[in-house]
C-alpha cells in the first residue's frame, strides 16, 4: 500500500511537471508569433544643432494583418509616457506637440508607411532643435488606420532621449 501511493505522488508530479512544460511550450510558441518593435535614439543625449537618428526595428507574422502592415512613428517634445495608440498622440486629442515624422508634405493625413516585409528596419535622421526631454513612439498596425480608426496597434515602443544647449 505504501508503494502504491509512492507511485501514485510520482505519476502525479511527473504529469504536473509535463504539463507546466507544455503550457511554457505554448506560451513561448505564442510569443515567437508576436509581433514586435524596438526603438534606439543615437546618441541618446543630443546638443541643440546636433544630428541624430531614430532606428525602428520589428517583426510580425502575416497571420497577424488584416491588411497591409503600417508603422506610425512619432517625436514628442515632452518626456511623458507614449499613448497607448497612435490615434491618441494626436495633437487634436492629446493636446502635446508632437511630430508624426513619416508623413509626406504632399499628404500629411497620411502619418505612416507600409511595410512590405517582416523583419524591418527603419533609420531617419534629425537635426535637433529646442533643448528638453523627448521622446519617440512607435505603433505597428495591422492595416491602414485613420484618425478616427478604432483599431490597436499590434506591437508598439518607445524611446527617452533629451537635447540639452550647445556646447
Amino acid at each position: 500500500m505504501v508503494g502504491a501511493v509512492s507511485d501514485r505522488g510520482r505519476v502525479a508530479r511527473l504529469a504536473g511537471a509535463l504539463a507546466t512544460a507544455a503550457v511554457c511550450a505554448g506560451a513561448i510558441a505564442g510569443g515567437a508569433l508576436a509581433a514586435s518593435l524596438r526603438i534606439s535614439v543615437t546618441p541618446r543625449t543630443i546638443h541643440k544643432g546636433d544630428d541624430y537618428t531614430v532606428k525602428v526595428t520589428g517583426s510580425y507574422k502575416q497571420s497577424e494583418l488584416t491588411g497591409r502592415a503600417y508603422l506610425i512613428s512619432v517625436l514628442q517634445f515632452t518626456a511623458k509616457p507614449c499613448k497607448a495608440t497612435a490615434q491618441l498622440e494626436n495633437p487634436a486629442v492629446s493636446n502635446l506637440p508632437v511630430q508624426f515624422y513619416f508623413a509626406p508634405k504632399s499628404a500629411p493625413q497620411k502619418v505612416g508607411i507600409f511595410l512590405t516585409k517582416s523583419p524591418f528596419t527603419r533609420i531617419d535622421s534629425f537635426s535637433a532643435g529646442k533643448t528638453g526631454p523627448r521622446r519617440v513612439c512607435a505603433y505597428l498596425y495591422p492595416k491602414f488606420i485613420s484618425a478616427s480608426d478604432t483599431t490597436a496597434p499590434i506591437a508598439t515602443a518607445s524611446a527617452k532621449y533629451r537635447v540639452l544647449r550647445k556646447r
